[in-house]
């Protein structure tokens, strides 16, 4: 017995010590860092997807929000599909883009970026001209300094290129130095530091670089324009969401010196491509990067619209919330006498999406929230319609407010018979008793069922007929009215379906991923206020006789695994205790579709020779494939183990020609081709097929032949 005291001692206390050393462990894990007496220099104002923080003296990196601030030393960094704008307190704009990197430090005569991969964008029209320190990029052993311009840095594969949109920019390597002015560009070579400064004769207008849109709906017409081109030339504007225009979302032949183009949320770049019918040269201009924000005004929440508070001896608190903005900065509420909001009592600068007030005394109010950004390109302030707020003093308390089941809801009959249905509403302090009532009229003469409750619920199992029913509930202090009756809900009981499904959706077409036969199926379904067992069932037709699957499930959802393709259909049914149904949905049908095979290629083939020496062009051309909208077809260069992208094309065609032979040259190369399948009514991609990836190898002329001597068998000398 005293070993087994012993034994047991041991085990409380290590598992004592495991505890309390885990919980350390994740309090360390999951603690945010101090910036401690760091300096700052700037804040976040708008974040898109993932964006990092890491502080000068540690090494863990941490997610930042919008409206974070930025501290001296400070390196920031982008994820993929993911940028960052930081505003300095000087007034510069710094652009962050997807995966990207920079450590920002900020001395008394001077501002460094020291640039670690990436691209990045800085903007210095509003810095104040009388005390504009220099600003320095900082990318190996070149070096960028600018102070009233606007500039974009890349480095690409061992190479820097910088743009100049607007001012002059001092670019410096070992090889010496070079002024940048505006609608150039330089090139630095990473192993020679050689610069190689462009004039750029294709200039592009607007969008500026780097601008951000706003957009009330799902899109929005965006204007695109550039500078006039001089000559005959044949122009294209072509728009991608990658810097290679692999990922290309339109390809326009323009005419003009504008174009529009309606686009919806996210990010773009643009370029202009130009080739003179003349001499045949192909001119292209600078790309820049858009951003198109989706940006609704405020939606108010609470109070709604006409909702009254009422009070005994104190003004109530009023909760204010309202829906939150990504490029919000802060938000401005403002409480008015008046609709049109020209009386203004108060008004509160708020960082977040709430706030509660209880200094609003009886009266009659209206209320908005202005949205403000601090993001240029962006309105600077987007503001709510106006909501109207009584506030009334008297003996009677405020009424309860119905929560459920909510306005209109269909209830099964069954339900309420064999289950109970929990009502629920809202009641202020000092409330001890609430009394529900329920109708077959609005006015309350036929009253179906009456109950009390010490809480804010009450659960309802009675048998009522089929029909339209009103429910309220007053407040009660020692059995007396001490509020007035809530505002009437309605609901209706109902003996038909009341489950609706979700996904798939009706008509829904599915397929497998990659080299996949069958396909995993989320099912799911409105979730119910009832707690219970579903049952799924899959069939191959729809009067569900030939059942392909039956799953159960004690949640609004089920996964099912290895479907393959076909056609189907699916519904679900609420099963009592017993198993019994108590009521079903409504079939829906889907379809499985088999994966697409990988495209045929005709020209050229894997490993074939091809001599450009008599050809104008090179074509690639491969089979048309069935049920496909489009093809992707790519083609690199091979130096080395690495690819370089010589061409990227979206096409509905079964070919892709390439003319402009400079980017041709002898050696090995490769393309893949790639078919795609959409929706009917969408570009929405449904199905895409392997890739085809063949390598082939250009040469020019034929191979020359060793000359062979033929000689005599006995020579003579004279």
């Amino acid at each position: 017995m005293k070993s087994l005291s012993v034994n047991l001692l041991v085990v409380g206390i290590g598992s004592v010590v495991v505890t309390t050393f885990s919980l350390l462990f994740y309090f360390d894990l999951t603690k945010k860092v101090d910036a401690g007496e760091a300096q700052e220099v700037g804040t976040i104002t708008f974040k898109r997807e993932v964006a990092q923080r890491k502080y000068n003296s540690q090494v863990v990196w941490e997610d930042i929000e919008q409206n974070a601030p930025v501290y001296n030393y400070d390196s920031i960094r982008t994820a993929s599909l993911s940028e960052a704008v930081i505003h300095l307190k000087d007034g510069t704009e710094i652009g962050v883009t997807e995966n990207s990197m920079i450590m920002l430090i900020l001395a008394r005569e001077q501002i460094d970026i020291q640039f670690s991969r990436g691209s990045v964008m800085t903007k210095r029209v509003n810095v104040d001209s009388r005390d504009v320190k220099k600003l320095n990029i900082r990318s190996g052993n070149t070096t960028v300094s600018i102070e009233k311009s606007d500039v974009k840095f890349t480095s690409d594969r061992g190479k820097d290129n910088l743009t100049v949109n607007m001012g002059n920019a001092k670019v410096s390597t070992a090889r010496g130095e070079k002024i940048v002015k505006s609608d150039q560009k330089v090139i630095v070579s990473g192993d020679s530091q050689e610069m190689k400064v462009y004039t750029l004769t294709l200039k592009l207008n607007s969008p500026y670089p780097n601008s951000y849109i706003s957009a009330s709906s799902a899109s929005r017409g965006i204007i695109f324009s550039w500078q006039p081109i001089e000559g005959k030339h044949r122009a294209f504007l072509e728009i991608s969401r990658d810097t290679a225009f692999s990922d290309r979302v339109i390809r326009r032949a323009v005419t003009k010196n504008f174009s529009t183009v309606r686009m919806k949320s996210g990010i773009y770049y643009w370029r202009l491509r130009a080739k003179n019918r003349v001499t045949g040269k192909t001119e292209m201009s600078d790309v820049r990067r858009l951003s198109i924000i989706r940006d609704e005004a405020p939606r108010l929440i609470e109070p709604r619209d006409g909702a009254t508070f009422v009070y005994r001896k104190s003004p109530p608190l009023i909760h204010f919330k309202w829906s939150k903005s990504e490029i919000a900065k802060t938000y401005r509420l403002i409480i008015s006498r008046n609709p049109s909001m020209k009386e203004v009592l108060k008004t509160l600068e708020v960082p977040g999406s709430s706030v509660a007030i209880n200094s609003l005394s009886r009266g009659i109010y209206y209320w908005r929230v202005d949205r403000i950004a601090n993001l240029s390109g962006i309105t600077q302030e987007n503001a709510s319609r106006a909501h109207k707020l009584t506030i009334d003093e008297r003996e009677l308390l405020q009424a309860p407010e119905l929560r459920y089941p909510p306005d209109n809801e269909k209830i099964s009959s069954l339900m309420l018979k064999k289950k109970s249905i929990t009502f629920t509403w809202k009641k202020g302090p000092g409330i001890p008793e609430s009394r529900l009532l329920i109708a077959s009229d609005r006015d309350f003469d036929s009253i179906a069922y009456g109950g009390s409750s010490k809480t804010n619920f009450l659960k309802i199992q009675k048998e009522l007929p089929e029909g339209r029913y009103y429910w309220r509930v007053t407040g009660f202090i020692d059995g007396k009215e001490a509020t007035e009756p809530s505002i009437t809900g309605t609901f209706t009981v109902t003996g038909k379906d009341t489950l609706q499904l979700v996904s798939p959706a009706n008509g829904a077409i599915l397929s497998p991923e990659g080299e996949e036969r069958s396909i995993p199926v989320r099912f799911s379904w409105q979730k119910s206020f009832f707690k219970g067992n579903y049952r799924l069932q899959i069939a191959r037709d729809d009067s569900f006789s030939d059942i392909f699957r039956t799953e159960t499930a004690p949640t609004y959802f089920k996964n099912v695994d290895s479907i393959s393709p076909g056609e189907f259909f699916w519904r679900v049914s609420f099963l009592d205790e017993d198993g019994s149904v108590l009521f079903s949905s409504k079939p829906y049908s889907f379809s499985v579709r088999e994966n697409l095979m990988a495209p045929v290629i005709i020209f050229p083939r894997n490993g074939e020779v091809v001599d450009m020496d008599d050809r104008d062009d090179l074509s690639l051309r491969w089979k048309r494939m069935e049920e496909v909208n489009f093809y992707r077809v790519s083609l690199y260069q091979v130096k080395g183990s690495t690819l370089h992208l010589i061409a990227a094309e979206r096409t509905e065609d079964t070919s892709y020609r390439i003319d402009d032979l400079r980017k041709l040259d002898v050696g090995r190369f490769r393309w893949i081709l790639q078919a795609f399948d959409t929706y009917s009514d969408s570009n929405k991609k449904l199905r895409k097929s392997p890739e085809a990836r063949v390598s082939f190898v250009i040469k020019l002329g034929r191979t020359p032949v060793k000359p062979k001597l033929e000689l005599p068998k006995t020579l003579y000398i004279e």
